[in-house]
């Protein structure tokens, strides 16, 4: 218990002095600062930017805000040292009080550091360390070659191409946790390659992946290939229009001709380990392929965005069926947002997904930050009632409230509900159900965040 104590304390001294930092530097910007690129490297070919008068030390220039920046003579070599900090805290309560907490919960949600640069004027890289809920994880670790007009190659391990929240990076999200269908359907980093093409209004994305990461000592996907359309059509009414399609093929590995799969989610908090829709393990699975639809758009202040996924899982051929003669099970998810920044500000994308929020007035500078709410409705349906399959449905109804005090300083508020059906098997097993398969969920997440 004084491990764990001290562990916290660690954090919370970290947290503080992240802060802190933030404040000096914030109180010496401009009061609108620049875009420093979350979760991904300076744009190759041209120069990092230099918020704060640049040092020299012989002849390498270096900065320290955003994030310590070095730069070799003629900027034939560049890095940047970044890092983040989420810390939650909130409750959960349910109505039959099975999985409700007791008081007040906290957890370190992420802390996360690393490096990103360019060699030259063509490869960049990108390598991050994190400890995401106690796990130490080596998050991304990637090249990338942009040398050419349209082209952009990557090889290494990092994010698979589907979903715009998937794709965005967890200090831009709207809410404090993903999407349900993103858990459920397992979309995740992994050790591959792959490529995209930038046309005039649309961009295209394709990769191979092993299936593993360097977190995996082994894993159950033997491959995955994933492939990604977006285009940005310009429209008088609407600013960053948003319309993109993408599809991901997992072949399982086998053990004794046998694969075991399971799509589970958390009711939109990691404060506790609780799954209220789970399939339990699928036995037998050959494949599944998973097929996601994404709108989204700005108008001033105002954006929304709607996504929906169908997956579809096969067993193994030759196999017995799973149930009733049926050799796969389909489940199906999404969500509808739509938010409002009170303060004026408008919610940024770049590269094909969210971007970080600029705020006009920073705290650190005489305004009152940036302040946003979001409304969310989120859907889950673990049920494939035709192979007597009840993972159960989760219909829920978010509220979110962030402060952006700076561009690299926010707080979070989401209050969420969800309403559980239909959850018999592993829900029920865990007794997180009543006899019915029901149950409802009450959660609120407070989020601290701070980057560099």
């Amino acid at each position: 218990m004084s491990a764990a104590r001290n562990t916290i304390s660690r954090c919370l001294v970290l947290f503080v002095l992240l802060a802190i930092l933030g404040l000096q530097a914030n109180s010496v910007a401009a009061a609108k600062e620049p875009e420093t690129g979350i979760d991904r490297i300076p744009e190759v070919g041209s120069s990092i930017s230099h918020e704060h008068e640049a040092q020299s030390v012989k002849n390498w220039d270096w900065s320290i805000w955003p994030g310590p920046t070095y730069r070799s003579p003629k900027e034939k070599f560049t890095t940047r040292f970044q890092g983040r900090i989420l810390y939650d805290f909130g409750t959960l309560r349910d109505q039959k009080s099975v999985g409700s907490t007791d008081g007040w919960e906290t957890n370190l949600r992420i802390l996360r550091v690393g490096l990103a640069g360019t060699i030259g004027r063509t490869i960049g890289y990108q390598v991050n360390l994190s400890i995401d809920n106690g796990d130490f994880n080596v998050q991304e670790a990637f090249i990338q070659y942009s040398g050419s007009k349209n082209w952009t190659l990557r090889a290494g391990q990092f994010q698979i191409a589907n979903s715009l929240e998937g794709l965005t990076s967890s200090l831009a999200i709207s809410l404090v946790e993903r999407a349900s269908f993103i858990n459920a359907f397992g979309l995740k980093r992994a050790l591959g390659a792959g490529a995209r093409y930038t046309g005039k209004n649309w961009d295209a994305r394709i990769g191979f992946f092993n299936g593993s990461n360097l977190n995996e000592d082994t894993s159950k996907e033997k491959y995955v290939a994933s492939a990604r359309v977006a285009v940005y059509p310009t429209l008088s009414f609407i600013s960053g229009f948003h319309l993109a399609a993408s599809y991901r093929y997992r072949k399982f590995s086998f053990n004794d001709d046998k694969s075991s799969v399971q799509y589970r989610t958390r009711p939109h908090t990691q404060l506790v380990d609780q799954y209220y829709v789970d399939t339990g393990v699928l036995d037998q699975l050959s494949n599944d392929q998973l097929f996601i639809f994404e709108i989204a758009g700005t108008r001033g202040a105002v954006w929304a965005a709607a996504e929906w996924g169908w997956l579809n899982a096969s067993i193994v051929e030759g196999s017995n069926p799973l149930i009733n003669g049926k050799n796969s099970a389909r489940f199906h998810g999404g969500y509808a947002s739509i938010g409002w920044f009170i303060t004026g500000e408008n919610r940024p994308q770049n590269d094909g997904k969210w971007a970080s929020v600029q705020v006009n007035r920073p705290v650190f500078n005489g305004g009152w930050g940036a302040w946003a709410i979001t409304v969310r409705y989120d859907y889950m349906d673990l049920v494939a009632s035709k192979i007597e399959l009840f993972g159960g449905t989760q219909s829920s109804l978010i509220f979110g409230l962030n402060w952006h005090l700076t561009n690299y300083i926010a707080v979070k508020f989401n209050l969420a509900h969800s309403s559980i059906r239909d959850a018999f098997g592993a829900p029920q097993d865990n007794g997180l159900v009543d006899e019915n398969g029901r149950n409802k969920v009450n959660s609120f997440t407070t989020r601290l965040q701070v980057h560099f």
